[in-house]
């Protein structure tokens, strides 16, 4: 593994667990989580996975604000549909360990 992609696990995994520790935090913490979502994006393009993040927004009347719906995509493949950023990074983190696991078994 290189060490470009060591030090991004590393980021991720103390990024997620300060996230997902934290108590309020909201616009910062949310800008930590789309940049965790877009390191793991940039470090599986490094690998030949090009996984597409969309965004869509929608009204709710209900909650009387906005929402945002994360879409990703391998190809025109639907992988996740969601609004949680939190299981956006999780799926993307899971492709990252097969892909990892698949290097290995190459190797």
């Amino acid at each position: 593994m290189s060490f470009i992609l060591y030090k991004l696990k590393i980021y991720v995994i103390i990024k997620l667990k300060n996230n997902l520790s934290k108590k309020g935090g909201g616009q910062h913490k949310m800008a930590d989580m789309s940049k965790i979502m877009y390191k793991l994006q940039t470090a599986l393009k490094q690998k030949g996975y090009i996984i597409y993040i969309n965004t869509q927004q929608f009204y709710s009347v209900e909650q009387d604000r906005l929402i945002k719906i994360y879409i990703l995509k391998q190809g025109k493949a639907e992988l996740l549909r969601t609004a949680s950023q939190i299981k956006v990074i999780n799926k993307l983190n899971e492709i990252w360990q097969e892909v990892r696991k698949d290097e290995e078994r190459n190797k």
